[in-house]
């Protein structure tokens, strides 16, 4: 058995390692790593995304609803329409659908939360060695100790797989080393294997969207420039694009979300520009001339393109506020501005978070070491190597920008480990210096940042304790008393009693920024002085539910209702529910 698949590389057959045991190897240290996660107190890529994908799953599961995406059990008063398409929902169902017979339904989708992402994890390996198998087919190029040195460098987007890890993120990581593979193949069917990969990718979140326009934008500038095998390789892509991209699209979301505009979800201006894409790639291949100069088609390449954007922007202007144009000002500046991972890599050195700043650091010692067979790659008839090194320096340089995309550089940036060492072997004076060029830059600019970006040690104010609290360690059988009604919540709280409630009651916000609107509307809940505004933010509910915070807190004073509640002093139209004045969980009824 081989999971090497066609002759894009001049290794011969008998030159290659074996697939197969390099798989059971990659099996082996995957199981390990996932093993040494599940040792702790908590997984280690465990965050809110888990819990809020539960509550999608549990919804499809109960209603089926394949192209209703609202979570039911929040309401803000509006719906709360997810993003996320049902792509990954769907392995879910389907297992505890095969087991709630014999386990019932919460038992059943318990064992499916365990059991797919190990699953995936599976899929991970099978597309790590065929990755591998591109970057370094020869036997010599990959030794079992390099393989294992790669994925000991993966183990942050290895721990995507642990189970309970139900974020869409473990299949963006599947559906990433997918395309790259695509794109190390280099013939047709690669092309239609980057098309599909990255159309099913953009479907199940947009956080790969810069890497998907890189490959596209380099494959068609790899044909401009002639270079052996990208006509065959970029029209597969194109071609596959006009035909999967419809066809997925309506099958995962249907004829009303292809029309929809939606910046934080794929939609119209997502699917017409992949459309767009392959129509212009096919055109010009069909009309313009091997022959023509390099100079003629990226200028008409670059016309096509420009033209196809300038479009897009005057149909959906609304694109250019981003992904999160529904946070406004207070949300922004008291949620979103605090959440970790929404900043730069320069948190790192704040927190004290010297761990993943060493991850980055050796990343990006393996692309400089690499990057001499990067830039000779297209010279030596292997332009896919080229690609496959902007993807993983791309996903590096967001990773600064951004700690979410760590875990996607972690993906693929080992993956060149080989290929730096191959340099190495073949001229270590220059991969020496441009080391330590590299490295004594890096160790100077690491040493200003260390100096330049305070440490701060983590502390919490008032809005940390209103908008983070979940009460954990609460007792919540108090909302099983209650009757059927509204609870106005602050995003956590509201995410917990979502997870544990029954669908007699529903929560207004959960910490995504979908629900910024109604974290904006407790907050100036909390904030206002005024008693008639305020009743008419908590208009519609029917309770208020917050958790019990220490008086005193820095911030407290700008939040009048906060201050009040814990003094059990909330004022008039808003009545305790429950007589414990000590419990971690306090509800108050909304006065009609």
């Amino acid at each position: 058995m081989s999971l090497v698949v066609g002759e894009t590389s001049v290794a011969r057959v008998d030159e290659r390692w074996s697939a197969t045991g390099y798989w059971l190897i990659c099996i082996f240290i995957v199981g390990l790593l996932i093993g040494f996660d599940l040792s702790g107190e908590r997984i280690h890529n465990a965050d809110i995304d888990d819990s809020l994908r539960g509550l999608q799953i549990k919804a499809f599961l109960e209603d089926g609803g394949w192209l209703r995406p609202a979570i039911p059990r929040i309401l803000m008063p509006e719906p709360y329409i997810s993003p996320w398409s049902r792509i990954v929902d769907l392995p879910y169902m389907l297992i505890a659908f095969s087991l709630q017979s014999a386990l019932g339904a919460e038992d059943a989708l318990a064992v499916a939360f365990q059991v797919w992402p190990a699953v995936m994890a599976v899929f991970f390996t099978i597309g790590v060695v065929g990755v591998l198998s591109r970057i370094a087919p020869r036997e010599g190029e990959l030794s079992p100790g390099m393989l294992c040195a790669v994925l000991v460098l993966m183990a942050f987007a290895i721990w995507e797989f642990s189970p309970g890890r139900i974020d869409h993120h473990n299949l963006q990581m599947v559906l990433l080393l997918t395309l790259i593979y695509g794109v190390g193949r280099f013939d047709r069917m690669g092309g239609a294997v980057v098309a599909i990969s990255a159309t099913i990718s953009l479907l199940v979140g947009l956080e790969t969207l810069p890497v998907i326009a890189l490959v596209l934008g380099a494959l068609a500038l790899a044909w401009a420039a002639g270079l052996d095998g990208t006509r065959t390789m970029l029209a597969s892509t194109a071609i596959t694009c006009l035909v999967a991209v419809p066809i997925l699209t309506f099958l995962v979301i249907g004829p009303s979300g292809f029309w929809r505009v939606e910046n934080d979800a794929f939609s119209a201006p997502f699917a017409f520009a992949l459309l767009g894409f392959g129509a212009i790639a096919t055109v010009t291949l069909w009309l313009v001339p091997e022959a023509s100069s390099a100079a003629f088609k990226f200028g008409l390449l670059a016309t096509a393109g420009s033209m196809l954007s300038a479009v897009l922007l005057f149909a959906y202007p609304q694109l250019l506020a981003g992904p999160y144009a529904a946070i406004d000002d207070l949300a922004r500046i008291y949620w979103f501005d605090r959440i970790d991972q929404e900043k730069s890599a320069l948190e790192f050195f704040r927190t004290g978070d010297y761990g993943s700043l060493a991850l980055l650091g050796i990343f990006s010692c393996v692309l400089a070491v690499s990057l001499q067979r990067a830039l000779n790659a297209p010279r030596t008839a292997n332009p896919q190597f080229a690609i496959i090194y902007a993807v993983a320096a791309a996903l590096l340089l967001t990773a600064l920008v951004s700690n979410r995309y760590l875990r996607f550089s972690a993906a693929v940036v080992p993956l060149l480990l080989p290929a730096a060492a191959s340099v190495t072997r073949e001229d270590s004076q220059v991969a020496v210096r441009r080391l330590a060029a590299f490295g004594g830059m890096a160790v100077v600019m690491a040493t200003s940042f260390y100096f330049v970006v305070p440490f701060e040690r983590k502390t919490t104010d008032a809005f940390d304790h209103l908008l983070w609290n979940d009460c954990k360690g609460a007792d919540f059988s108090l909302l099983a008393t209650l009757p059927p009604g509204q609870v106005m919540t602050p995003p956590a709280l509201g995410l917990e009693i979502a997870r544990r409630s029954q669908d007699s009651l529903t929560v207004s916000s959960v910490p995504f920024h979908r629900a910024a609107p109604a974290i904006g509307r407790v907050l100036r809940a909390f904030m206002s002085s005024s008693n008639n505004e305020r009743n008419a933010l908590l208009a519609g509910f029917d309770y208020l539910a917050v958790c019990r915070a220490p008086l005193g807190l820095v911030g407290s004073e700008k939040m009048p209702l906060f201050d009040a509640i814990m003094t059990g002093s909330a004022g008039p139209g808003l009545h305790p529910v429950s007589s414990v004045k000590q419990s971690d969980l306090i509800v108050l009824r909304i006065e009609k």
